[in-house]
């Protein structure tokens, strides 16, 4: 694939979607014009052949467009990624569901059967991010009692209220897969910290 100076100066993790695009507009190109050296190098063109050159010069013209469309928005993207703070202004919303089963409408976990999970559902919103403001991020946890003690599913999903400019499209998927990799790494610390409050609560 030809080199992109804009591809080459933005961060890697912003690149991976335009640069897919990159690489099937550039091949798009050297097709159109192997068939365009092959249509040219007859001596006396047809109608068709004379059809065939005006249409694949509109193709070229299309595949330009695209291309430096996809090199405008990777541009403004490698802009917005450099302004990603290192700690955000969060809001966080939390549902307890399980819990308040008890007649006095309090929320108390010690009044839940032991068959019945309890979920916990969590919400977050950075306000200062890039399009913070454009997406939620929301963490599931449910608790069951087995024989050998509780077992802890998690869920992470990134939930859009907000779409993003066309233009910021592939920031889209960097976002949820960025999301999804952090949550899964910080999966031995959520359960480390759970073991410790227990430990706590029980001294």
């Amino acid at each position: 694939m030809d080199s992109c100076s804009v591809c080459a100066a933005a961060p890697a993790s912003g690149t991976t979607e335009i640069q897919l695009d990159h690489v099937r507009v550039f091949s798009l190109m050297r097709r159109n014009a192997d068939i365009e050296s092959e249509v040219r190098g007859v001596k006396h063109p047809n109608a068709l052949a004379i059809e065939m050159l005006s249409s694949l010069k509109l193709q070229q013209a299309a595949i330009q467009d695209m291309l430096s469309t996809s090199q405008i928005q990777l541009s403004e993207l490698a802009a917005k990624m450099e302004k990603v703070p290192k700690e955000t202004n969060c809001t966080t919303v939390i549902r307890l569901d399980g819990a308040g089963q008890d007649v006095s409408g309090q929320d108390d976990l010690h009044g839940i059967a032991d068959n019945q999970p309890v979920v916990l559902v969590m919400q977050t919103c950075s306000h200062d991010a890039p399009y913070g403001e454009h997406f939620r991020v929301q963490e599931t946890l449910r608790f069951v009692r087995t024989d050998g003690g509780v077992e802890l599913q998690r869920w992470v999903e990134v939930i859009w209220v907000k779409s993003l400019p066309w233009s910021m499209t592939p920031l889209k998927k960097i976002i949820e897969v960025k999301t999804v990799t952090g949550a899964e790494e910080a999966d031995k610390a959520i359960v480390q910290f759970i073991q410790e409050a227990i430990e706590t609560a029980a001294e």
